[in-house]
């Protein structure tokens, strides 16, 4: 079992490299329409930042993705979708922040003009 240093230290570097992954994502996506371009880094910061739990009982958190990949290839198949729960979630509100970014931006374009 890992110390709650070395927990800290691996989510440090997992931070780093997820910022870093971010980065490298909007650079690609920056030829895309301003809205598919938002929905794209939406996407995948929920992929890269939303946490989940390890297992049931226990208070250490993982990136939910890898989560939902090792429960699906490794786990026995009692709940073997778990993890797809707060990555939904996240990605819904991710959708809303879009779209109230949307409205609010347009709403401002239309008063310039």
């Amino acid at each position: 079992m890992l110390t709650s240093l070395e927990y800290m230290v691996i989510w440090g570097i997992y931070g780093v490299t997820a910022i870093i992954a971010m980065y490298i994502v909007t650079r690609m996506t920056h030829s895309f329409p301003r809205q598919l371009r938002g929905l794209a880094n939406a996407f995948i910061a929920v992929l890269l930042f939303t946490p989940w739990f390890v297992h049931e009982g226990q208070r250490l958190m993982a990136p939910a993705i890898i989560i939902l990949a090792f429960d699906n290839l490794v786990q026995d198949q009692a709940y073997p979708l778990r993890a797809l729960m707060p990555l939904a979630v996240s990605s819904f509100g991710a959708c809303l922040f879009l779209v109230f970014q949307h409205l609010i931006v347009s709403r401002f374009r239309k008063q310039e003009v």
